[in-house]
């Protein structure tokens, strides 16, 4: 095969955790069924919620229950996109309470309309197993090198990137969040929770999927271990004492 047609290109693999659960609430409300389709058509059959033409990146996807798998042409456009598309599919999936985890490489690849195989799928699935471990997305060095340039697209890309205190960088999906919050502060007048009522309902989630895994002790111990530090987790989950634990006491 030639390179032209198993081109370099990046690669996202995204895992929805506890995907099973959302599948299981499918059969007692229907309206579930509406809201996943709808989330996951906008990764399949997007809206530019990016800076460029899609079909000029030569974007493409595939989803299977629990996975995504995006590709796109490894430049700074694409970069961002895929960025871009990642944090959306984040915060629709963490509305309804869940997660996801995975990584973004650079490597050989081929994917159209209906087949997808090569070493950027197989090394994404690998890092997404075995050292992601925790809700969030990784970026390896060779997909994030490519935002290296001094342009401003490259630093908008350099923005929506943190270093985590135990080695690997990752996507900060809460990004736009972040943005909004830092920039639209509320009139002394003004009700906070109406202004920011869809973030009052994220910090909700978060803090209901953390109680059930602590009702369970197997789960507890994972959770423990995963979301105890808030500096590994700067920027991405509250802090189990400071935030989830303060409305209980």
């Amino acid at each position: 095969m030639s390179t032209s047609n198993y081109p370099e290109r990046l690669r996202a693999y995204i895992d929805i955790l506890g995907f099973r659960g959302f599948v299981a609430s499918l059969r007692e409300n229907s309206t579930n069924v509406t809201a996943l389709r709808n989330i996951l058509e906008v990764v399949h059959r997007p809206i530019n919620l990016g800076v460029a033409d899609r079909t000029a990146l030569e974007y493409r996807t595939q989803s299977i229950s629990d996975a995504v798998a995006i590709s796109i042409v490894p430049t700074v456009q694409g970069l961002i996109e895929l960025f871009m598309t990642v944090e959306f599919l984040a915060m629709a999936l963490l509305a309804s309470g869940y997660f996801i985890r995975g990584a973004i490489t650079k490597g050989r690849l081929y994917h159209d309309e209906d087949i997808v195989f090569g070493e950027a799928l197989i090394k994404a699935y690998d890092l997404e197993q075995t050292v992601v471990r925790y809700p969030r997305i990784m970026v390896t060095s060779e997909a994030a090198s490519i935002a290296n340039e001094t342009d401003k697209l490259s630093a908008v890309c350099r923005d929506h990137m943190r270093a985590a205190d135990d080695g690997p960088r990752y996507l900060h999906v809460l990004y736009q969040m972040q943005r909004e919050l830092e920039t639209a502060k509320p009139n002394v007048d003004e009700d906070s929770t109406d202004k920011f009522g869809r973030y009052y309902w994220l910090r909700q989630q978060i803090c209901l999927r953390y109680d059930e895994a602590t009702d369970k002790p197997r789960r507890r111990a994972l959770a423990t271990n995963r979301m105890s530090s808030d500096r590994r987790h700067r920027g991405y989950l509250p802090p189990r004492n400071e935030e989830c634990g303060r409305d209980r006491r």
